[in-house]
């Protein structure tokens, strides 16, 4: 896959966080409204038969299942999303999904999708392929080239802050520069495993969903662009509790595009 990327200077959130420079790299300017998913799954989507049925376990309304079934219009995607605290988020990527016609989702606590997607890979057919938890493809080469050439642009001087699902991205970043923090978004226990799993991370007491909401519509003001509040919410709101007036940040913008979740009534004028 050739990699694209585009990395822009945003002065207006540099001026609302009060850091010397803010660069943006849009992931979400991907084809297929996709976000990173689009890149990373590209390759993925190659290797798959038609007519194979696609098992995902992770959240409800999972980009990964989104950009797959676009990808993939002929074969049946199965999601096992896990409930989570996403509000207006994750109600329209929910419906996002639904209105699919080769997606089939199940929705439920995390113990249970976790249960049903463990029981359903046991009795697994020949036509089915199940990827791993989270959607995450462990080796990754489209994404570690993104990662390697935006790092490589943006030099030493800058600091980049990911969210954190599967942690590839962040993994892909970390093998190129010390200087990541990876924001963590997942829920309670695995939040826990991948703090213990990876360095540079934070994020292991969540923020309450209204900040992060507030957090992506203060930036929507500035910049007109409406991001999603789980996922690069996460990553603004922490930037914003601990910038300082030194700091040159890298901000990974990863959603997908075109997720209309948040009410117009409650929209900035």
């Amino acid at each position: 896959m050739t990699v694209d990327w585009w990395v822009e200077p945003s002065p207006e959130l540099a001026d609302w966080l009060g850091v010397a420079e803010v660069l943006l790299v849009r992931e979400d300017r991907l084809p297929d409204g996709g976000g990173r998913k689009r890149r990373s799954l590209e390759s993925f989507a190659a290797t798959v038969s038609d007519g194979e049925e696609v098992h995902v376990l992770s959240y409800a309304g999972s980009h990964t299942v989104m950009t797959l079934a676009r990808l993939l219009p002929n074969n049946q995607i199965v999601l096992y999303g896990a409930a989570y605290d996403g509000g207006a988020y994750r109600a329209a990527m929910t419906r996002t999904l639904d209105q699919l016609p080769n997606v089939r989702q199940h929705v439920g606590p995390s113990w249970r999708m976790f249960l049903h997607y463990g029981l359903r890979r046991l009795a697994a057919e020949t036509h089915q392929r199940f990827m791993r938890i989270g959607g995450s493809l462990g080796h990754d080469p489209d994404t570690t080239a993104v990662a390697a050439e935006v790092c490589g642009h943006v030099g030493d001087a800058h600091h980049h802050v990911v969210s954190v699902a599967s942690g590839d991205l962040f993994q892909a970043i970390a093998a190129n520069t010390d200087r990541v923090t990876g924001v963590l978004t997942q829920p309670p226990l695995v939040r826990l495993i991948k703090r213990l799993q990876f360095r540079n991370v934070a994020g292991l007491r969540r923020t309450p969903l209204a900040q992060r909401v507030d957090a992506v519509l203060d930036a929507q003001a500035l910049t007109g662009e409406l991001w999603d509040p789980v996922f690069v919410g996460s990553a603004l709101h922490h930037v914003q509790a601990t910038a300082h007036p030194d700091d040159r940040l890298c901000l990974w913008v990863t959603c997908p595009t075109g997720i209309a979740w948040m009410p117009e009534t409650l929209q900035p004028v």
